[in-house]
């Protein structure tokens, strides 16, 4: 017994050598889990808010499109003829990484990754159909236009305006105005809306991290402050 004892006390110090180390490694273990997943949060925020940062740019291109081309005609009788034509807008400018988000896939919250491709398509679609009213507009409208004395500001009946263009020009700009207003309508509602749906699933998510928002009642920095919103952080 007492050459088993003197061998356990032999033994101590080794075996506590060892569980100190095995210890060691554990905490590090840890300790380094940890640490990845404080980072894996961090590098979902960041695409969270860069998802909102794009969206919130989104919303405020088309809220200026809304002001400056589709509000001060929304009530004419010709706003079809009287709708500004603008510079090309881009769609690719505000572009939503799609791919950053792919970890929505393994959460309760899978859906909105529909919705954000859904919605940034819905973008490009208010894009192109602003940028082909606009080429129509420019381009096969004015020129007809102008030889016959109808010019911007003036008073002309719809059957000048009809003779001037001739009625399948005239019918085609028409579609492609309502379908500009449209799109363009309909894509700032949704897009406000997703903001907020996705602000709100994750800040539930992180509630101690900072995910941005669109703040509509706050005036932004465009030339035109009633044409959009601001952005602001929430902790």
């Amino acid at each position: 017994m007492s050459w088993d004892r003197s061998f356990v006390l032999e033994l101590l110090p080794h075996l506590v050598t060892l569980v100190a180390a095995f210890s060691g490694a554990w905490f590090a273990f840890l300790l380094n889990d940890r640490a990845k997943a404080r980072q894996t949060v961090r590098d979902q925020v960041a695409a969270i808010n860069r998802a909102q940062f794009a969206l919130i740019r989104q919303f405020n291109t088309l809220k200026v499109v809304q002001a400056q081309a589709v509000e001060p005609i929304r009530q004419h009788p010709g706003y079809h003829i009287a709708m500004r034509a603008l510079l090309p807008l881009r769609d690719d400018a505000p572009e939503l990484d799609l791919g950053s988000l792919s970890f929505l896939l393994e959460t309760e919250d899978r859906e909105l990754l529909l919705e954000l491709m859904i919605e940034n398509q819905r973008f490009k679609t208010a894009v192109q159909a602003i940028n082909e009213r606009s080429r129509l507009h420019l381009d096969e409208v004015q020129p007809r236009l102008e030889p016959a004395g109808i010019r911007e500001g003036g008073q002309y009946s719809e059957s000048d305006c009809l003779k001037a263009l001739g009625e399948p020009l005239y019918l085609t700009l028409k579609r492609a105005t309502d379908a500009a207003i449209d799109h363009v309508d309909q894509s700032i509602v949704s897009c406000e809306s997703l903001v907020a749906r996705l602000y709100d699933a994750m800040k539930k998510r992180y509630p101690k991290q900072t995910i941005i928002r669109l703040d509509p009642n706050r005036p932004s920095n465009q030339r035109h402050p009633t044409a959009g919103g601001a952005v602001s952080g929430r902790g």
